[in-house]
């Protein structure tokens, strides 16, 4: 029973899953696109790798479409490129990006330089010509062979490389000289299958021959050998076939979680001609005369699509002959006899509800008013004289209500609504132009009419414009010109309209346009002369206070009277104010803050006549140019009219509304716009501009013209020359883009002539006249109606050859005949005088350039340094982050984040310390100081190196005489000067040290300390501490490196605190940095000082402190790990990393230094090593060195990882014994595989090499070292091979190793233990003796150190395969 419950639920889930899908399926919208094709059928439709649209015909040959313009190419004819046939059936880009044309007469390539079809013959690999071959489909796999089906003789195969062609048989038990072959696919493993009039057929690219194509259907194996039209393979790798008759057949692979199937659905019996995927996941199949079919992945009919004469935004014809998806997810369409539409989701950006001609279920008139839903998922729309309609979203189905209808509804007795409103009851109020108020109860068939006493006889003095509802249940109610009202909702719901149920709060002769309640329930009313503010007092009596006088600002210093349409209150406790004529403007209500958005802030729209806010916080206006997003925050906002696909430009006041799913609708003079805000899609491809013509004086020019200019198309030319005669030249241009192409607009330049660009609009051409002789580059580029640019633009180098008298040659006569002049004139003396005085002058110039030069060369090399480390740890974890699978531990993200964040800001810090720099050299930097209490301040700053100090053992002191020092200083410069201080102590002091940092008062100044324990300063460092760029002469060759400014910077802040610094070192002690600023702030001038009142500012230095991060610990893999790697690396973070990553592919080692790696090297012998170059006590080149030179690790591959990029660096590094030398920053892939490959060659060479008896060739990518050990330890075995003693003790001690060093070294070297090793060369000497015809086995073994014949003869077998006597039979 309860399988039978499992069973049940299984397949209820399953429907349910189906009911879902298709209620999300997208439904398409297809456009026309530019008239210019014959109506025709459509064979083909593809894209080439420049963006054109190649369109294949049925009578008209094919054409070549840029989303502007076509090219036909067809049999020779007027005003058309050549093509042999005018019937394309298909068409196929290879892997060079050449373009195949399959036609009824054979096989046709396109020319890009003579921009035409060249015909191939077709020839058999014998030479026979085959005459004319129908071909119908093409495909070409990677290994440059193209397969083409045909219409009767099968399918043919043609070398790319030699154009030969041969046909491939059909295995078929029932032969018939007729085999059509409508379509061929390849799929990713390189498997080639086609739809033919037999069925599925595979082809067999090695044995070249076709046969059946046989497929998995569960446990069974089944072919399919229904006539089939068309091919295609989703994206998951599903083939789907097209029968001509039979439906669809969908082959299913296996996969982890599903068995291989072939299902056959048969939703159709026609042809079906075209199969593709849609962007959102569907197949879609085209058919003859049956439509468009659209399915889900399990077959099921999500959409037909059939041909609909009443219907405008149907197919235009039953019969769907081809179909393509290009690289922008439009989706192509060709008909037989009606061109070609496309789908495109970037068309339009908006969805829109009209008025429709002759068509009831649509709106009445097209001015819509006013729109609100209600809880059944229906919308109340009411328009300016069609009354209300309301639209069920669930049966798109429209109810009229007005004065002409018969519908469900009663009462209503106006056709002229200006609002909508259902408050918190559901109950319907309807304000009307002509008739005052109308109500319906929730549930009621008939309205209630009531109309507001006059006050005051004007224009539309029975109008009611707008509701709202406060938290109280009071619904407030806003006349046009007889003021405002509110109506208390009844708790017994005994609704009651008469006098004495409204209560009336004057604002007669107030053109009330807009009531809102804020979220904190404040009534705001907005009239035609401004902003009015309801309060409401303890005692339920209300005040009207009109708040124009805060709305004022510097942009509207005259203006009393603000005409407010519209307005909208948001979470945030503002206000927004849309205005006739003055923009948007933003009221802070808790500041009394008014913010103007206008033309003056780039806001274009004036007149905001609705303001609605989406889910993500921003707010969308609309007016009488379209309808603008506005982002609160950034105050940015972008545009959209009716280009965009808006069916209006006017909108009407306050006719926005929101509805459950986020959707926004704006109702304007012809109909509603609505979609969802999250769903609006920008074309990001920018249009590909080619160049297409160029014309000199209004003449075209031909390539194919004697003494053209041209001589291939203007797309394919890089470079053209002009004569001076031809300086008035035209070229047009054009942008590649099928979305909108009317609307991409041109820039163009010519440099050389002219200095910046010209934005042409959608001119697409460009005229130049008599241009000077010169060199010049002409470029152009495009945007498309997204407003997204051409990143690279297209150029075109244009030289103009100047007349004879100012050629090259003319100028070079004039010069000499210049020259001979001026040597005969000169006195020779005086110019010997002068050149030796120039030679000077510029050899001095030289040498303090060189100076210069070196200086900012190690300055730069220094930074860039510095970057380095930083730059790789913020990149790799970048990319191991988008990359992480969702259910991967948190802490390994949390400590990549760490990572990410601590080593961007080490870079905030050297960016601004060369920030800091420039401002001191230009004189820029001012103090801006202000009272602080220094010692949560220095405490602050010094929590910052609590990691470092913690993993370095380093004891870092703070000592304060009191808890409250206070001091007059530039907070930011103080910071730096503390930071750096305390910086470079961390960068002197060795692990273990000391580091003490003392704040005290100090008479009249206030005196900071920072000692160390390093290795201290000579007495001739200490004066040029502080000069720029100087670096201690210990230091600048070791890891600690800087730029060089740091102790400048703190001197220099020091000074402009008018304080000073001082340094006292010993050698082999310490260093010792005192910092005096004077106390007080009467050394700062009045411009220098920030006035807080006195208080003693609790500041919080821009430090963020992160607590100590230790080695990190990975848990152990349960598999077994092979391999070792050493990390020799000094910084943590980066060591931490590293390890991190290959924890899982190998045992890890870390080193800190290159003594700590060398050290675990020769205790270990890992298989691999990774090595930074710059670290403390021995460097990556040290470690490399000792490494290689060393007989017990001579074998380890090495890998290095630097931030010398230099090439002399990595001459360096290769030379001391690196197999790799990476720079910083790297890539983690090319890490490894580096790893890999380091280690796989390693293993090959001596699997290779060290299976024999030790012959080694002298290319072997071995060691010298490596190559001598094993010769010396082969010599003595061999030497004492008689020796049955001979064993790893006595191996050891003759190569000096211990017997753990020699056991690893062999290992690592033959990959056998040194046991295996001795026995494996007894064994090879035993075959030689034996080769050699001794055949005396006792002998043998006597001779090579056996002492039994019968374990020499089982282990002989185990190496060789065979027994001794088996070696000699064979010799004989």
């Amino acid at each position: 029973m309860r399988n039978l419950q499992l069973v049940y639920l299984a397949i209820f889930s399953t429907l349910c899953w189906h009911i879902r899908a298709q209620e999300v399926a997208e439904k398409l919208d297809f456009y026309t696109i530019k008239d210019g094709i014959s109506q025709v059928g459509i064979h083909t439709i593809s894209q080439d790798d420049k963006g054109f649209i190649w369109i294949g015909t049925h009578g008209s040959g094919i054409y070549r479409y840029d989303g502007m313009d076509y090219v036909s190419y067809r049999p020779k004819a007027h005003n058309h490129k050549t093509l042999t046939s005018s019937f394309v059936y298909c068409t196929y880009l290879d892997h060079e990006n050449r373009l195949w044309v399959g036609t009824n007469v054979g096989l046709a390539l396109y020319d890009r330089q003579k921009d035409e079809f060249t015909h191939i013959p077709l020839r058999s690999t014998r030479g026979e010509n085959l005459g004319n071959v129908g071909i119908i489909s093409l495909q070409g796999d990677a290994k440059g062979n193209l397969y083409m089906g045909t219409s009767e003789q099968g399918i043919f195969l043609m070398h790319l490389d030699s154009f030969k062609i041969e046909k491939l048989p059909f295995n078929n038990p029932n032969p018939d000289k007729f085999l059509a072959v409508n379509d061929i696919r390849i799929l990713e493993h390189g498997v080639l299958y086609a739809a033919s009039s037999k069925g599925i057929l595979e082809i067999d690219p090695k044995t070249k021959q076709v046969d059946y194509a046989l497929f998995r259907n569960g446990d069974d194996a089944m072919t399919i050998t229904a006539p089939m039209q068309s091919l295609f393979v989703d994206s998951e790798n599903a083939i789907w076939g097209g029968s001509i008759f039979d439906g669809v057949y969908k082959i299913q692979p296996p996969t982890e979680r599903q068995m291989p199937s072939v299902q056959n659905y048969r939703f159709t019996s026609n042809n079906i001609f075209s199969i593709i995927e849609s962007p959102y996941g569907s197949i879609l199949c085209g058919t003859e005369n049956d439509g468009l079919y659209s399915l889900d992945k399990n077959g099921a009919v999500e959409h037909h699509y059939l041909f609909d004469k009443n219907d405008e935004n149907s197919i235009l014809s039953n019969s769907v002959w081809s179909l393509y998806r290009d690289k922008d997810e439009r989706i192509w369409m060709g008909y037989y006899n009606r061109g070609v539409v496309v789908h495109d989701k970037f068309y339009n950006k908006f969805r829109k509800i009209q008025s429709l001609y002759n068509k009831d279920n649509s709106l009445q008139i097209s001015s819509v008013t006013s729109i609100v839903g209600d809880n059944e998922d229906r919308l109340w729309i009411a328009m300016d004289g069609g009354g209300i309609d309301i639209l069920d979203r669930a049966t798109d189905t429209f109810t009229h209500i007005n004065t002409g209808s018969t519908s469900y509804y009663k009462g209503l007795t106006s056709d002229y609504i200006q609002s909508l409103f259902i408050d918190s009851r559901q109950n319907i109020w309807v304000g009307s132009w002509d008739k005052g108020l109308f109500f319906l109860k929730k549930g009621g068939k008939s309205f209630i009419p009531y109309k507001f006493p006059v006050v005051h006889e004007r224009k539309g003095s029975s109008a009611v414009m707008t509701f709202a509802e406060d938290t109280k249940g009071t619904v407030w109610i806003g006349t046009f010109n007889q003021g405002l009202y509110s109506y208390r909702l009844p708790d017994d719901g005994n609704y009651r309209f008469d006098a004495s149920s409204f209560t009336s709060h004057d604002l007669a002769g107030s053109y009330i346009n807009k009531i809102v309640v804020d979220p904190l329930d404040r009534v705001w009313v907005a009239t035609t002369n401004g902003l009015i503010k309801v309060v409401r007092h303890q005692d339920d009596t209300f005040e009207n206070l009109l708040m124009n006088g805060f709305l004022a600002t510097d942009e509207t210093p005259g203006y009393n009277h603000y005409d407010i349409v519209s307005m909208y209150a948001d979470t945030k406790d503002h206000l927004w104010l849309g205005t006739r004529g003055l923009g948007l403007l933003e009221f802070d209500i808790s500041k009394n803050r008014t913010t103007w958005h206008n033309l003056s802030s780039g806001l274009h729209m004036l007149n905001v006549n609705g303001i609605i806010e989406d889910a993500q916080g921003n707010l969308w206006l609309d007016g009488d140019t379209g309808v603008i997003k506005f982002d609160t925050e950034s105050k940015e906002h972008i545009n959209y009219t009716k280009r965009d696909g808006l069916v209006s430009s006017h909108y009407n006041n306050n006719a926005v509304y929101k509805d459950r799913e986020d959707r926004l609708y704006f109702g304007g003079n012809q109909g509603i716009d609505y979609f969802d805000p999250n769903k609006i899609y920008v074309l990001n491809t920018p249009p590909k501009v080619y160049l297409k013509n160029l014309k000199v004086f209004n003449k075209n020019i031909d390539p194919a013209d004697n003494g053209s200019t041209l001589d291939k198309v203007l797309s394919q030319t890089d470079s053209i020359v002009l004569t001076n005669k031809q300086s008035v030249f035209t070229i047009d241009y054009s942008g590649i883009n099928f979305t909108r192409p009317e609307e991409n607009r041109y820039a163009y330049y010519l440099e050389g002539y002219e200095r910046d660009w010209n934005y042409v609009d959608k001119d697409r051409s460009a005229t130049y006249t008599n241009l000077d002789a010169g060199d010049y580059v002409f470029k152009v580029k495009a945007a498309n109606n997204d407003g997204v640019w051409s990143q690279a633009p297209v150029s075109l180098h244009i030289k103009v050859l100047p007349p004879w008298w100012k050629s090259n040659w003319a100028i070079l006569g004039y010069a000499l005949l210049v020259l001979l002049f001026l040597y005969l004139i000169r006195n020779f003396e005086k110019k010997r005088i002068i050149d030796r005085q120039q030679v000077e002058i510029e050899r001095q110039k030289r040498l303090r350039e060189e100076e210069l030069h070196k200086e900012r060369i190690q300055f730069f090399t220094n930074v860039a340094h510095e970057f380095s480390s930083p730059l790789t740890l913020i990149l790799n974890p970048i990319r191991d982050i988008l990359n992480e699978e969702v259910d991967k531990a948190s802490y390994r993200l949390k400590v990549k984040y760490l990572t990410i964040y601590k080593n961007t800001e080490r870079l905030i810090r050297l960016i601004n310390e060369l920030l800091d720099f420039s401002k001191l050299e230009s004189n820029k930097q001012k103090v801006r100081a202000k009272r602080l209490n220094l010692v949560p301040f220095v405490k602050a700053i010094a929590d910052h190196f609590n990691e470092e100090a913690y993993s370095n053992h380093i004891d870092l002191k703070l000592d304060f005489d009191e808890e409250v020092l206070g001091l007059w200083a530039d907070e930011g410069m103080l910071e730096k000067i503390i930071f750096n201080l305390l910086s470079n102590a961390f960068k002197v002091t060795p692990q273990g040290g000391t580091i003490g940092v003392e704040v005290r008062q100090n008479g009249a100044y206030v005196e900071f300390r920072v000692s160390d324990t390093g290795p201290g300063l000579e007495e001739g460092e200490l004066k040029k501490l502080f000069e720029r760029f100087y670096q201690v002469d210990s230091l600048k060759n070791s890891y600690y490196n800087g730029a060089g400014i740091g102790l400048e910077l703190v001197h220099s802040f020091v000074r402009l605190h008018k304080g000073r610094v001082d340094v006292e070192s010993t050698r082999g002690k310490g260093t010792v940095f005192t910092v005096l600023l004077p106390s007080g702030n009467k050394h700062f001038s009045d411009s220098e000082l920030v006035d807080e009142g006195g208080k003693l500012a609790s500041v919080k230095p821009a430090l963020t402190k992160i607590g100590p991060v230790q080695e990190a610990e990975f848990p152990e893999s349960n598999r077994r790990l092979d391999k070792t790697l050493l990390i020799v690396e000094d910084d943590a973070e980066l060591r931490n990393y590293l390890k991190a990553e290959f924890k899982k592919d190998y045992k890890i080692l870390v080193a800190k230094n290159g003594n700590e790696g060398l050290g675990l090297a020769l205790e270990v012998l890992p298989d691999v090593i990774i090595t930074d170059v710059v670290m403390p006590e021995k460097d990556g080149y040290e470690l490399c060195e000792a490494v290689r030179t060393d007989i017990r690790t001579s074998h380890i591959p090495i890998m290095m990882l630097t931030a010398k990029t230099q090439e002399d660096h990595r001459i360096s590094g290769i030379g001391k014994g690196a197999d790799v030398y990476l720079a910083k920053p790297f890539d983690m892939k090319l890490v490894r595989l580096h790893l890999n490959q380091l280690i796989h060659s390693r293993e090959v060479i001596y699997k290779k090499y060290f299976k024999s008896m030790g012959e080694m060739p002298d290319n072997a990518s071995i060691t010298s070292l490596d190559k001598a050990f094993v010769e010396r330890a082969i010599d003595y075995i061999h030497k004492n091979i008689a020796n049955t003693n001979l064993g790893v003790e006595s191996l050891a001690g003759h190569l000096h190793l211990s017997r753990s060093q020699l056991y690893r070294k062999i290992k690592a070297l033959t990959n056998q233990t040194a046991n295996e090793f001795i026995r494996n060369q007894r064994l090879q000497m035993a075959r030689k003796l034996i080769e050699s015809g001794n055949t005396d086995l006792a002998d043998i073994c006597t001779k090579v150190g056996f002492s039994s014949t019968t374990y020499f003869s089982q282990r002989f077998k185990e190496y060789f395969g065979m027994l001794p006597t088996e070696v000699k039979e064979k010799k004989t």
